[in-house]
């Protein structure tokens, strides 16, 4: 493991909430920044993998877990208030396999904000039924979702919604997206290639604004970088490319 990656001009290192590597939900693998499976190229690309990599984990109960894959991650020393946040990428191809930019609280979850989250059942993201209206409504399986705790405390998201082929038309594991993000106090915006894909109501963008841990110090989100995989034991997964991300900017409001 590595203390800090430098990228971008920011500080990157691999930590979640308390610092941990495991997310006792999901102890089928642990979070990593080593060079096996993150790297940064001499033009500043980033490439992330997942591989077989066994170790012992011991959490901060004093359980013990057998993660047995090794992801990449990386997270911001840095913390960001409102404004617009991006990056180019070029989702990975396989089995089971997925990867995603988004932000979460820095120091509490919720809230968050996933401004691409991507998603492999086969060996592409495209989606031509979907659950939306209308019910043929060809899109890529590259989301977006706000998550939140309302006034009662209750976890609530505003549910993944696919990026449309007809607001991007290329294929995400061939060509760079720029995926981005407009965070304001009264209002989120997604954004794919600079076409609007998706808004956040008033009240869902103030709610989200109200999670954040020390609001008096800033409205304050990490920034996060990540490949995943599904559970090994319940469904097949492969690799076949890495995910590929450039350009990561913030501009504050």
């Amino acid at each position: 493991m590595k203390n800090s990656i430098e990228w971008c001009g920011y500080h990157w290192t691999c930590k979640m909430e308390g610092g941990r590597i495991i997310h006792p939900d999901e102890p089928y693998y642990w979070n990593s920044d080593s060079e096996d499976v993150v790297s940064i190229s001499e033009n500043g690309e980033l490439s992330m993998i997942y591989k077989v990599n066994p170790r012992d984990v011991k959490y901060w109960d004093g359980k013990i877990y057998h993660p047995v894959l090794e992801r990449g991650l990386l997270r911001t020393d840095e913390a960001f208030d409102y404004g617009t946040f991006s990056v180019e990428a070029i989702m990975p191809k396989g089995l089971n396999t997925g990867a995603s930019f988004w932000l979460s609280g820095n120091g509490n979850w919720p809230p968050e904000i996933d401004i691409c989250e991507a998603w492999s059942k086969d060996d592409n993201y495209y989606q031509f039924f979907t659950t939306e209206f209308p019910w043929i409504n060809p899109s890529w399986q590259t989301t977006t979702n706000v998550h939140y705790n309302d006034n009662d405390l209750i976890h609530r998201n505003i549910k993944s919604k696919n990026i449309p082929k007809c607001k991007q038309k290329l294929d995400p594991t061939e060509n760079w997206i720029k995926y981005e993000c407009i965070w304001e106090p009264e209002k989120i915006t997604f954004k794919a290639n600079g076409k609007t894909t998706r808004t956040v109501s008033k009240k869902i963008s103030k709610m989200l604004t109200e999670n954040l841990k020390t609001p008096s110090h800033g409205h304050m989100m990490d920034a996060i970088i990540d490949i995943y995989v599904a559970d090994p034991h319940d469904v097949p997964n492969e690799l076949y490319t890495p995910f590929r991300v450039r350009n990561f900017e913030y501009k504050p409001l």
